[in-house]
C-alpha cells in the first residue's frame, strides 16, 4: 500500500498532535526505523524514498490498461487532482519540491497531452508563485539555501 509508505501520495497537511512524540510523528510521515535502536532514517534517504514512491504513483496513473477498451481504475484525472491538491497545501521544506519534481518528471508529458493549455497555465503558476514560496519556506525553516527546488526552475523541460 503506497500511501502507507509515502503519505504524500495522499496530499494532506500532516500536522503533529499536541502530545504526539516527535518520533511517532516522523514515522507517520513515512520515516522508517533503522536498526534495533529505534533510530530513524536520514533525511536524504527519506526524500529519495518519497521521490521513488511518487514516481511509481505517476507511472501507475499514466500507464495504459493492459486490455484496450477498459477504463483505467485510477487514471490521469487522479494525477491532475493530486497535483491540484499539492499546490493548494502549504509547502513542506524539501518534501514538497521533491515530490512535485518527481511527479512532473514522470507525468508532465501525459498531463500536457491531455490537459493542454490548462496544464501549461498550471506550470506557469508553479513557476511564478508556488516555487518562490517553497524556496522562501525552505530557507526560513531549515536555514539553508534551497537546493532541491532549484532544478525545478527550468520548467521548459516539461
Amino acid at each position: 500500500q503506497l500511501h502507507r509508505r509515502c503519505p504524500y501520495t495522499i496530499p494532506a497537511n500532516w500536522s503533529r498532535g499536541k502530545d504526539e512524540p516527535n518520533i511517532d510523528y516522523l514515522k507517520r510521515l513515512g520515516y522508517a526505523e533503522v536498526g534495533s535502536e529505534g533510530k530513524l532514517e536520514e533525511r536524504e534517504k527519506f526524500l529519495k524514498k518519497m521521490e521513488g514512491c511518487v514516481q511509481l504513483y505517476g507511472a501507475v496513473i499514466t500507464a495504459t490498461p493492459p486490455y484496450s477498451g477498459k477504463v483505467h481504475p485510477h487514471g490521469l484525472s487522479n494525477g491532475w487532482l493530486w497535483l491540484a491538491r499539492v499546490l493548494n497545501l502549504q509547502p513542506v521544506p524539501d518534501v514538497t519540491a521533491t515530490v512535485l519534481h518527481a511527479f512532473l518528471q514522470t507525468c508532465s508529458w501525459a498531463l500536457a497531452k491531455t490537459y493542454g493549455v490548462q496544464f501549461h497555465k498550471l506550470l506557469d503558476m508553479i513557476y511564478s508563485t508556488y516555487l518562490p514560496k517553497v524556496v522562501f519556506l525552505q530557507y526560513r525553516c531549515l536555514g539553508i539555501k534551497a537546493t532541491m527546488p532549484l532544478h525545478l526552475w527550468d520548467l521548459s523541460i516539461y
